[in-house]
């Protein structure tokens, strides 16, 4: 393949990736890292100024750390994924109203909530007072 059309290619299939992981943090059964982790590489190859922009994203950043680090997902952000999760669970139910239906969705549901909360939980360092910080 020649340089333009694969790094055009590249720059395509990171947007796509990056579309997909923007939806996945809003579709809770759409995986959000994976996406992010392809459109980081994509853009990494193609266009690394793209990549910064990801990287650096208050939105998707942090995707990306989490992944690097291995330092883990803080329990906000696990809390918050599994409330997104059974929301959209519960709105499907509700439209669909079809008991096979619904009898998935409850199991994917628990599948996810079990992932999520296997997934290593970032530990976070107990704040301190100012009146600790002076007196060390």
């Amino acid at each position: 393949m020649k340089r333009r059309p694969k790094r055009l290619f590249l720059i395509s299939a990171g947007y796509l990736a990056l579309a997909f992981g923007t939806i996945g943090i809003f579709v809770p059964v759409l995986p959000t890292t994976p996406f992010v982790i392809l459109a980081a590489y994509c853009f990494s190859v193609s266009s690394p100024s793209l990549q910064r922009k990801i990287e650096n994203s208050k939105l998707l950043g942090p995707y990306l750390a989490h992944w690097r680090t291995r330092e883990g997902v803080s329990i906000p952000i696990k809390r918050r994924a599994i409330i997104m999760l059974w929301s959209s669970m519960a709105l499907s139910a509700l439209i669909v109203r079809n008991l096979i239906v619904i009898l998935f969705l409850v199991i994917v549901g628990s599948i996810v909530t079990a992932h999520i909360v296997l997934i290593k939980t970032k530990r976070e360092l107990p704040r301190t007072t100012n009146q600790e910080k002076l007196e060390t």
